[in-house]
């Protein structure tokens, strides 16, 4: 079923037509939602609240969250969000996100981030700006790819690739990748025992030194 690219929504009497967000929009709007779910996590209401309103303002210029009643604000919030979820489990975002903040960090610095990837292929900062947001995740995803694999062919032809023991077998040791490109574990199979496998007689539970047991 293919993702709705827009959501209607209706506020202090008024009908908007929203359009999911391009690229750079869309990785404002992320940093926004990261900071709601910091700021619940952490019991800071105020900052979450502030967010909330933020998303809801780069979204909808001309509306002042404060004067939305707070249900308005909640379903805002949701059906915004749920309108810019990309539309395929891509794994670069489903890798671990390191919550260390580096001494470089600066408000925004995502975009420049992705831009900084994307600008690889020739392409113009507006041009960037403008992509879909399926597009961008995808590309991005194949440049890294692509530079993990070119890598991996420097490393293994480095000496620092090979291990020598005593007897001087050499052991190659492959370069480590990234957490999104290793293989996905594998779900554990629940089996069910047969009834003659079972421990047989009663099963005794003990909840505390004075209390006596109980038969299950």
């Amino acid at each position: 079923m293919a993702k709705s690219s827009s959501v209607v929504l209706t506020l202090n009497n008024q009908e908007y037509t929203i359009v999911r967000a391009t690229l750079r929009l869309w990785l404002q709007l992320e940093d926004y939602k990261e900071k709601v779910s910091r700021s619940a996590e952490s019991g800071h209401i105020d900052n979450m609240v502030d967010a909330i309103y933020a998303y809801i303002s780069a979204v909808l210029v001309d509306i002042e969250p404060e004067e939305i009643p707070w249900y308005d604000v909640v379903e805002t919030f949701y059906k915004l969000v749920m309108l810019n979820v990309p539309s395929f489990e891509f794994p670069l975002l489903q890798s671990v996100i390191d919550n260390h903040r580096f001494n470089w960090d600066y408000e925004g610095r995502t975009w420049y981030i992705w831009l900084n990837i994307l600008s690889s292929k020739g392409w113009t900062i507006e041009y960037i700006s403008q992509l879909d947001i399926d597009d961008a995740i995808g590309i991005a995803q194949e440049i890294a790819i692509d530079k993990q694999l070119e890598l991996e062919t420097q490393w293994a032809m480095s000496e620092k690739s090979v291990s020598y023991d005593k007897k001087g077998k050499g052991k190659f040791h492959p370069l480590e990748r990234p957490s999104w490109m290793r293989p996905m574990a594998k779900e554990l199979n629940m089996a069910k025992l047969p009834d003659d496998m079972l421990p047989k007689g009663i099963l005794l539970s003990w909840r505390r030194d004075d209390e006596p047991p109980k038969p299950n």
